[in-house]
């Protein structure tokens, strides 16, 4: 903020963070961890004023209960009428995987009733696609945020009303890809803890409860392992190679994507475009590789 508009912070911060758009879902014996975290913000700049809000999003994993948090967002940002200019920028997990593909049923073997496991001969091939930027280009089209085709049993699948609701919302981190303004960074999920590889390393279970970068870890191995992408996103087998159906979708999913973005409200009236999006492997953030981005915004 510049100018005599702003005297302190609390010109800016006019309202405490607040949670909204609570899950419907694990509601009853235990509290829902998926809802939005928003922070409203006041600019000013050359004596013209922007309402900015900011929202951390944490959507949930199955539909129904996603699309109602995303109709309750709309109903939200739908209200925030006012004379000053608004915009609004979400980013976070909003949990939309790939889709296991049709062409992946070579690369597959049935674990159970409706669930499968890739073998060697996927994750090589999946680890070949992620390596290279075209090859990651051509895996972002498996998203469910904009997949049409077959999945690997070859159900016919459609894009889903949540995401067909979360695109008409806002302008997305995928629009810029295909758009030609972004390239496509390395999958934010599902990436192996260290303490996952040093477990195993070591023969016994190991937790790294106040690691929180790579560099902490005085060892070899962690550069070989960040740099071995079969290890980061396939060598926690149970977790990582596990394909299946969600809930209320019976499409295939693979459990490896680009869960966390970036969005751009798109009713809002200032100028705002997404400069940067990209991860961080330095960061340890579990089975996330945390999600970095620019967000250029002018009025």
């Amino acid at each position: 903020c510049t100018g005599d508009d702003v005297v302190d912070e609390y010109d800016c911060f006019l309202f405490p963070a607040r949670l909204s758009c609570k899950s419907p879902r694990k509601s009853g014996l235990q509290p829902s961890f998926k809802s939005v975290l928003v922070q409203d913000i006041l600019l000013s700049r050359g004596g013209m004023r922007l309402e900015l809000s900011l929202i951390g999003a944490n959507l949930d994993t199955q539909h129904a209960a996603k699309l109602a948090q995303l109709q309750a967002l709309q109903r939200m940002l739908r209200v925030r009428q006012s004379t000053n200019l608004f915009a609004a920028v979400m980013w976070g997990d909003m949990n939309h995987r790939l889709v296991a593909y049709e062409e992946l049923r070579p690369h597959v073997r049935s674990v159970g009733p409706g669930d499968f496991e890739l073998t060697a001969s996927g994750t090589e091939a999946l680890a070949t696609l992620i390596a290279d930027p075209r090859g990651r280009r051509e895996l972002l089209q498996k998203d469910s945020l904009l997949f049409r085709g077959r999945d690997l049993e070859g159900r016919q699948c459609e894009v889903l009303p949540a995401s067909v609701l979360l695109r008409s919302l806002f302008a997305l981190h995928i629009d810029a890809v295909l758009e030609g303004r972004l390239e496509v960074p390395l999958p934010f999920y599902k990436h192996t803890p260290p303490e996952i590889v040093l477990s195993e390393r070591l023969g016994c279970r190991l937790k790294l409860d106040e690691v929180a970068l790579a560099g902490n870890l005085r060892l070899p191995m962690p550069q070989r392992w960040l740099s071995d992408l079969q290890t980061c996103y396939f060598g926690w087998k149970q977790k990582q190679r596990v394909v299946k159906s969600d809930e209320d979708d019976p499409a295939m999913y693979l459990q490896l994507g680009w869960l966390d973005g970036v969005g751009i409200y798109r009713g809002g009236s200032a100028r705002a475009e997404l400069r940067v999006w990209e991860t961080e492997d330095q960061v340890l953030a579990f089975d996330h590789l945390p999600l970095r981005a620019l967000v250029d915004l002018s009025w």
